[in-house]
C-alpha cells in the first residue's frame, strides 16, 4: 500500500512541475530541442589524486587518524546516441576507469593498517535512453531525464 501510495505523490509532483513549468513559460513540451534522426557522439574523461602525509594531521569522522598514503583515479568513456524521436534519444556508453591506492599506514579505532594496496581496473558499458525538455522555448538550454542499464568487468588486485 504504501508502494503505491509513493509512487502515485512522486506521478503527481511531477505532472505539477510539468504544468508550473509551462504556465511560466519556462518549458514547453512541443518545443523541439533535438530532432528526430539527430546523432550525437561525446567522449568525458577525468583524473583525481589525493595525497596524505600523515604530519598534517589528516583525522576523518574523528576515528580515522595518521592517515599516510596516495589515491589516484583515472577514468575515460565515450558515447553515442541516435534520436528516434523528437527530444528522446537511445544510446551507448562504452568506458574504462582505473582506482589505485597506496595506504601507508592508517589508524582506525586504535586498530593499525599498514602497507596496504589497492587496484581496480575496469571496463563498463551501458546503454542509455533520454528525455529533453527545452527551456525558454529555445534550442539553447534544456533539461533531460536519463535512464540507464549498466554492465561493468574487470578486476581488483
Amino acid at each position: 500500500m504504501r508502494k503505491k501510495i509513493f509512487i502515485l505523490l512522486a506521478l503527481l509532483i511531477a505532472v505539477s512541475v510539468n504544468i508550473c513549468a509551462e504556465r511560466r513559460g519556462i518549458a514547453n513540451p512541443h518545443a523541439v530541442y533535438f530532432e528526430k534522426g539527430t546523432k550525437t557522439v561525446g567522449l568525458s574523461f577525468g583524473y583525481d589524486s589525493w595525497q596524505a602525509s600523515g604530519d598534517d594531521g589528516v583525522q576523518l569522522l574523528a576515528i580515522i587518524s595518521g592517515v599516510k598514503g596516495d589515491v589516484s583515479m583515472a577514468d575515460v568513456s565515450a558515447n553515442g546516441a541516435w534520436f528516434v524521436k523528437d527530444n528522446v534519444s537511445l544510446g551507448v556508453r562504452l568506458g574504462y576507469n582505473d582506482v589505485s591506492l597506496q595506504l601507508d599506514s592508517l589508524e582506525l579505532s586504535s586498530v593499525e593498517f599498514k602497507n596496504k594496496h589497492y587496484r581496480k581496473q575496469a571496463f563498463n558499458g551501458s546503454v542509455t535512453c533520454r528525455g529533453y525538455l527545452p527551456m525558454f522555448d529555445g534550442k539553447v538550454l534544456a533539461m533531460f531525464v536519463e535512464g540507464r542499464l549498466s554492465g561493468q568487468k574487470g578486476y581488483v588486485k
